[in-house]
């Protein structure tokens, strides 16, 4: 049960992203859209780094 939630979850969360990358894509072009991929990756990276707090694995 838990992995169909799971594989749920991501397919959601893939269909929501391609969907904006793909509008901000078409409407303002490439730049913005890799733009918003990049700043989205970064503040991920950031958010796990502070959850952490310093833990290694």
């Amino acid at each position: 049960m838990a992995f169909g939630v799971l594989a749920t979850v991501n397919g959601i969360g893939d269909l929501i992203s391609s969907v904006v990358v793909g509008v901000l894509w078409t409407t303002f072009g490439t730049e913005v859209a890799f733009g918003y991929s990049a700043f989205l990756f970064f503040f991920g990276a950031v958010l796990v780094a502070q959850l952490r707090g310093g833990r290694t694995a």
